[in-house]
């Protein structure tokens, strides 16, 4: 592995609780901009990449649908505000997570880097330059996305706490577990603790029979796992898979 690729892990460190805490508002700032900043440049790329397929390739010089496809503006602004979002879920998730699931956000890094090199190494007889680069693109980011899924949802199923179905009881074990120099980040991880903790206490509805509260709260883990941070984590380690390999050339 390139080592200018380990930049990205020493980027997502500030990420983490005793570091970001200690920064406080600074440390969520610092985070979001420079996350936010490389998943945004990622997506420039992302469209860069598409406008030499499509555009290209499907409509006509002159015409207003491929003035529309090679637009940016447009494009941008949504870059530019999706990247931001990813970014805050992104730490969200990091600050919110088990042991287990902050040990994947690392070993993700290694999984996207040996995705990009397996899906770019295994179309390249196959599909012209600009569509292997989109294809190894998107398909990181589904096989990316299902793997989150799978693995968040299995280790918040055996890290899951036994708590009481009781509003104040979810309320206050957020107060006293959930905490963060930055008042209204720490307002924001206790309401995102409070819906997650609630999901936990489906458990212990003692009025539904075991194998119905068992269902829901599998559908309730599966359906309220946010694909941002996967997205996030994807777009993220896809720019210094392409800048370490760019950089190494």
């Amino acid at each position: 592995m390139k080592w200018k690729y380990f930049l990205s892990f020493l980027i997502l460190i500030l990420g983490f609780k005793e570091i970001n805490n200690k920064l406080g508002c600074i440390g969520v700032v610092g985070f979001i901009l420079i996350v936010g900043i490389i998943i945004y440049f990622q997506l420039m790329y992302l469209k860069s990449e598409l406008e030499k397929w499509v555009c290209q390739s499907y409509f006509k010089d002159g015409s207003i649908l491929k003035k529309i496809c090679l637009s940016k503006i447009f494009y941008k602004i949504f870059a530019f505000i999706f990247s931001f979002v990813c970014s805050f879920s992104l730490l969200s998730f990091i600050y919110l997570a088990d042991k287990y699931s902050l040990i994947f956000v690392f070993v993700d890094g290694l999984i996207v880097y040996s995705l990009y090199h397996l899906l770019f190494k295994s179309v390249k007889n196959h599909l012209q330059d600009n569509l292997q680069r989109v294809f190894t693109e998107i398909g990181i980011n589904f096989a990316n996305i299902f793997i989150f899924v799978l693995v968040i949802a299995f280790t918040t199923y055996y890290t899951k706490i036994d708590i009481a179905p009781d509003f104040n009881v979810i309320a206050t074990y957020a107060h006293d577990h959930i905490f963060h120099t930055c008042k209204y980040f720490k307002w924001y991880l206790r309401t995102s603790a409070i819906f997650k903790y609630s999901i936990d206490s489906i458990l212990n509805l003692q009025f539904i029979n075991y194998e119905i509260r068992m269902y829901l709260y599998l559908f309730f883990v599966v359906t309220s796992i946010s694909l941002l941070p996967a997205i996030a984590l994807s777009f993220f380690y896809k720019f210094f898979v392409r800048i370490s390999n760019e950089k190494e050339k």
